[in-house]
């Protein structure tokens, strides 16, 4: 929408007799709107390539802009430094905050700063507090005038009181966050969810006993709701005995709703220490890991009795590429987890004992087993038939069914031209399954419609194609119908 062009000249008493009009389609409209409707407008309209509008709806834009801010490198840093700076009332609006640098993930040797051996107050005292960044508004945009660093990193957080949601990549920027000498000036009071990552620099860094990062997000984020790990093993407990005061993590002391690791190289013995640190707030626990110590999962008699979902991913992509790893079974994880509603498994991790597990589960809803998983025929199809008051009664069943190819990984994915049944459920018990789940008015999802050409024909769902629904079974095919 166009901006309004500069006022007409006016005589004292009015227009003059020069000046046109201007035509309607010039002017600003949404401006006579109520400003409280401005938010949601901008939240569905405003992006980074349509925000060119009025000059009287600028500052409600802005904030649309600045709502997320995520930073890929050390020019970008110095930009957004440059821009609170200009408009320090910015800085409070910042709900969603990404920190990377892509030059060193992608290129070790990449010029500029070496992050992990600097100077840690590099940077700082650039931004002063938000009281008197707002009496100096208004200073030029300079961001080549900008030093980056650490002290530059923490002056920013610093001022973003209203932050909510933080991601940060690279050990090198989370050893200097999560440290109590920051962390207890209370930089976040409204955080919620905190995502660290680690990029390939991390690979040769040894975590110290003082830099007990789980113990001082304990400590000092209570407010925390998700915590997100991925490929952060240096991050996790390195003392077995839980006994060093520094990084020690106090049992249930780690009061979180959801904890999700992702991408865990190695898990190990030291693994318990934190099971045994998360509190009874805890709803939702995920793990994906390649390597675990044997008695992981007698280690999760540690977990609250509160969680509600838990997902377990172990192994590598396909056990079709590597089978040199001899992986625990899941028959002794969650005897003591009464409320589980959402079960889901991945990797060689599932036998027929797993199934006596579940059916002790009494408030499961929802199972997944995944494409890698030993799916056992009898037991599974025992457990949609239905048994004991005391079994439980799935409302949804997802199964997949591996499709890699035979041959090593490549990109792009290449689908096996049929499916890779597990020794102990072919096509025949599959069948069944489908029948049965009909019957049971239980909701099936997964690969395993696929095999049969049932699945729907969303184009979303990543199918491998093994059978074209033209060809699907009828009678399979009228029992699928209505659902999604």
């Amino acid at each position: 929408m166009a901006p309004q062009s500069a006022a007409s000249p006016r005589k004292k008493g009015g227009r003059s007799s020069g000046a046109k009009k201007k035509s309607a389609w010039t002017r600003c409209l949404i401006t006579s709107l109520p400003p409280e409707l401005y938010p949601s407008i901008f939240a569905e309209a405003i992006d980074h390539g349509n925000f060119v509008l009025c000059r009287a709806l600028l500052p409600h834009t802005l904030v649309e802009l600045y709502r997320t801010v995520e930073l890929s490198d050390q020019v970008e840093l110095a930009q957004f430094a440059a821009a609170i700076m200009r408009r320090p009332w910015l800085a409070s609006e910042v709900r969603s905050f990404v920190l990377r640098d892509i030059d060193v993930e992608i290129d070790e040797e990449a010029d500029g700063l070496v992050w992990d051996k600097i100077d840690p107050s590099l940077g700082s005292d650039r931004l002063e507090t938000l009281q008197v960044l707002t009496g100096k508004r208004g200073r030029p945009y300079q961001p080549d005038d900008i030093i980056v660093g650490h002290g530059l990193i923490k002056d920013v957080l610093r001022l973003m009181s209203n932050l909510e949601d933080l991601d940060i990549t690279g050990v090198y920027f989370r050893r200097h966050l999560f440290i109590p000498a920051f962390l207890e000036e209370g930089p976040w009071p409204r955080l919620k969810a905190l995502r660290l990552a680690s990029d390939k620099r991390d690979a040769g860094y040894v975590q110290q006993p003082d830099q007990g990062i789980l113990r001082n997000i304990s400590a000092f984020l209570p407010t925390l709701n998700t915590l997100t790990l991925v490929h952060v093993e240096s991050d996790l407990p390195v003392d077995y005995l839980n006994l060093d005061t520094r990084s020690a993590l106090p049992a249930r002391s780690l009061s979180i709703r959801t904890l999700t690791l992702r991408n865990q190289y190695r898990v190990g013995p030291d693994f318990r220490v934190l099971l045994a640190g998360l509190s009874h707030a805890l709803r939702s626990f995920q793990l994906e890991a390649f390597r675990v110590y044997a008695d992981i999962f007698h280690d999760f008699r540690h977990l609250p009795p509160t969680i509600e979902y838990l997902r377990i991913g172990l192994g590598p992509a396909c056990p079709l590429y590597d089978r040199s790893v001899e992986y625990p079974k899941f028959e002794a994880g969650a005897w003591h987890l009464p409320q589980l509603k959402s079960l889901h498994l991945d990797g060689d991790i599932v036998s027929r004992a797993t199934f006596d597990l579940i059916y002790a589960l009494p408030e499961v809803e929802s199972l997944a087993l995944g494409a890698h998983t030993a799916i056992e025929a009898q037991p599974l199809l025992s457990l949609i038939r239905g048994g004991p008051s005391t079994w439980p009664r799935l409302s949804c069943l997802t199964v997949n069914i591996c499709s890699c190819s035979e041959d090593e990984p490549k990109y792009p994915f290449t689908h096996s031209a049929t499916p890779n049944w597990p020794p102990h459920f072919n096509k025949q018990d599959a069948s069944e399954l489908l029948r049965f789940c009909d019957v049971r008015d239980i909701v099936l999802r997964g690969s395993v419609l696929c095999a049969f050409g049932v699945c729907a024909p969303d184009g979303a769902h990543g199918c491998p194609g093994w059978v074209k629904q033209k060809d699907a079974d009828p009678a399979l095919m009228k029992g699928r119908r209505g659902r999604k």
